[in-house]
């Protein structure tokens, strides 16, 4: 398995993190930069973007927008 680039950082820290940056900042967020803000791999962020999206109890949903190669959420 690979190694960590945040040793210390947690799944429910970086899913608090991105659900703030998405919500908060009123900006959209390409899948790299998102992995790059959140210091791991673009597959966890994906993930990460799905456990926000079955988060029912959030009564929110991730919009996703293609533009080009890049996808932005």
């Amino acid at each position: 398995m690979a190694r960590k680039l945040d040793q210390d950082a947690t799944s429910s820290m970086k899913a608090l993190t991105l659900y703030s940056l998405l919500l908060f900042s009123g900006r959209r967020y390409s899948l790299t930069e998102l992995a790059s803000r959140l210091e791991c791999s673009k597959a966890t962020v994906l993930g990460l973007i799905d456990a926000v999206d079955a988060g029912r109890s959030l009564h929110v949903r991730v919009g996703k927008e293609e533009v080009g190669k890049e996808n932005y959420y």
